[in-house]
C-alpha cells in the first residue's frame, strides 16, 4: 500500500483553498511543520494525525492511503467527499439514536426514583402516625393505672 500523506495533505488543503499559515493557525501546527509534512521530510505525531482527518472529515488511514492528489486531478475528489459525508452522517445519526434511547431509559429511572420517594414519604408519615396513636394509647392506659391506683 503506497503513502500518499504529503501530496493527499497539500491536495486536501489546497481544495479547501488554505494557505498553509490558515491550516497552522486552524490545527495549531507550525507552517513549517506543515510543509515538512506535504514535502514528507517528516511524519506527524499521532494527535496532528487525528486533528487533521477530523478537520478534513477522513479517517487516518485514508489521508495515508488515498491519493487524493490523484482524486483531486481526476475530478472524483466530490463523490469520494460526499460518500464519506454518507457514512460519518449515518454513524451520526446511530450515535444519536442511543444517546436518544439512554436518555429515554434516564428519564424513566428519575420517575422510577420518584414513585419510591413519593411511596417511602408515605410510609413516613403512616409510621409517624403511627407512633402518635399509640402515644395517646400509653398517656390513656398511664391514666388509667394512675386513677386505679
Amino acid at each position: 500500500m503506497d503513502n500518499h500523506f504529503g501530496s493527499s495533505l497539500r491536495a486536501l488543503r489546497k481544495k479547501k483553498k488554505l494557505t498553509l499559515e490558515d491550516l497552522g493557525e486552524i490545527l495549531k501546527i507550525s507552517k513549517s511543520s506543515l510543509s515538512d509534512y506535504e514535502n514528507e521530510k517528516s511524519y506527524p505525531p499521532l494527535d496532528a494525525c487525528a486533528l487533521m482527518s477530523k478537520f478534513f472529515g477522513i479517517s487516518i488511514d485514508q489521508l495515508f492511503y488515498t491519493n487524493f492528489d490523484k482524486l483531486l486531478r481526476d475530478s472524483s475528489l466530490e463523490s469520494f467527499i460526499e460518500q464519506n459525508n454518507i457514512v460519518i452522517s449515518e454513524e451520526f445519526n446511530t450515535k444519536q439514536k442511543q444517546l436518544a434511547f439512554e436518555n429515554t431509559l434516564l428519564i424513566q429511572q428519575s420517575e422510577g426514583l420518584n414513585v419510591q420517594l413519593k411511596l417511602v414519604k408515605q410510609l413516613v408519615m403512616s409510621k409517624d402516625s403511627e407512633i402518635k396513636s399509640l402515644l395517646i394509647q400509653v398517656r390513656l392506659l398511664d391514666e388509667k393505672l394512675k386513677g386505679t391506683i
